[in-house]
């Protein structure tokens, strides 16, 4: 049976503006990035989105959001970063339990040993699709085929739909990518994707729990 519990407070008294503004800053950025990956991975991995998968295609959709949560990873590589260099930071740190600090340094390391990755592919295809990034997949294109669709509902709406666009984001995709075919460079990135998901989640859940709640009230 689901159960919620939900706590309220004016964000002026949980983040004030005092000796601890920089802190208040990382753990402010680190909430929006924490909801922006959680939105990213819903559109990724949902069967339908009606509206949006009929405008483009449940193919693009997904690489869309994918797309976006590389960047999202990204910010989560320099935040981590920055926080736990914080001073302030370090008496929130005396309050992990043992797992929670487990948790916190694999995060760290595994942010630290992907975070150039991660922003060689945000780079050409996280943000918005450089031109480096297009030269290189129409140089690179193998058996692709694309779709180019007319449509109009007879009245007052129509126009084209480039459903051949994917393929260029696909094929870019690869550039920074370990694995001679499309499909072995895909897993590399999903595979490092879906463990920057998990630790992601897992270094923002331990400040949840070791800071945010309790200072949230009873």
């Amino acid at each position: 049976m689901p159960f919620s519990v939900t706590k309220i407070r004016r964000l002026a008294s949980l983040f004030p503006d005092d000796s601890r503004k920089m802190l208040h800053a990382h753990l402010a950025r680190l909430s929006a990035l924490y909801e922006d990956m959680r939105i990213e991975l819903h559109g990724a991995s949902e069967e339908n989105l009606h509206a949006l998968d009929a405008e483009t295609s449940e193919s693009y959709r997904r690489n869309y959001f994918h797309r976006r949560s590389i960047a999202t990873l990204l910010e989560f590589a320099e935040a981590f970063r920055l926080i736990d260099g914080d001073a302030d930071f370090q008496s929130i740190k005396t309050e992990f339990e043992p797992n929670d600090a487990r948790q916190w340094q694999r995060a760290l390391a595994y942010f630290a040993r992907q975070e150039t990755m991660f922003g060689n592919v945000r780079n050409d295809v996280g943000g918005h699709f450089g031109v480096k990034a297009a030269k290189w997949a129409v140089e690179n294109f193998d058996t692709q085929v694309g779709m180019l669709e007319y449509w109009t509902d007879q009245q007052v709406r129509g126009g084209f739909r480039l459903k051949f666009a994917g393929e260029f984001i696909g094929a870019a995709m690869g550039r920074h990518l370990k694995g001679k075919t499309g499909p072995q460079q895909s897993n590399f990135l999903l595979k490092r994707c879906k463990f920057g998901y998990i630790h992601a989640g897992r270094a923002v859940e331990v400040i949840i729990r070791r800071y945010l709640w309790q200072r949230f009230g009873q």
